[in-house]
């Protein structure tokens, strides 16, 4: 039991650790020069070892320039960060986890792209709101807390962007996050 109060601790702990994330996002710093493709590929660094612990197959083709725009950079990371694990997470024995960039003159958009489960509609209109896990979802062990789509929303849109979802059920997803330039 002693164990269990101790899980239970943790978890709590984890979660208000995000909801003051959350907080301090809000006032979070957005003067770095960021370059998203070097995000892009210390995230697939970061997650090799767990992609291949899963048998899942991460790869990424970035844009040939550096895709530089104003921001936060630990906030851009984890926002990535947390849609590839995702893909990892919640895909299909030896699925696949695509990510590229795209650069044009004005934005820098950044696809994510996994062959797992996928979701039905009505569950990807929900997917960025605090704490909604998907029924299906919670059965796999370390799930999270429902918070990381919501932080991931969150970065985007104080960086003037958007994320939009494309999902089938077992086809997989997609998620595209577009992020203005602006120096």
């Amino acid at each position: 039991t002693i164990e269990i109060v101790r899980e239970s601790v943790c978890k709590l702990n984890s979660m208000i650790e995000t909801m003051l994330d959350l907080v301090r996002q809000e006032n979070a710093p957005l003067d770095d020069t960021v370059d998203i493709n070097q995000i892009i590929e210390d995230v697939v660094e970061d997650l090799m070892v767990i992609a291949k612990e899963k048998e899942i197959t991460l790869d990424y083709h970035i844009s040939e320039n550096h895709a530089l725009i104003k921001g936060n950079e630990i906030l851009l990371y984890r926002a990535i960060y947390n849609v590839v694990e995702n893909g990892i997470k919640y895909n299909s024995p030896c699925g696949q986890v695509n990510i590229h960039s795209i650069q044009t003159k004005e934005s820098i958009e950044i696809q994510i792209q996994d062959t797992g489960k996928g979701m039905r509609e009505e569950e990807v209109n929900h997917i960025f709101e605090p704490f909604y896990r998907i029924d299906k979802f919670n059965q796999v062990p370390n799930s999270g807390l429902g918070l990381g789509l919501a932080l991931t929303q969150s970065t985007v849109a104080i960086h003037g962007g958007e994320i939009k979802v494309e999902s089938r059920i077992n086809e997989g997803t997609r998620f595209s996050i577009r992020l203005p330039i602006h120096f």
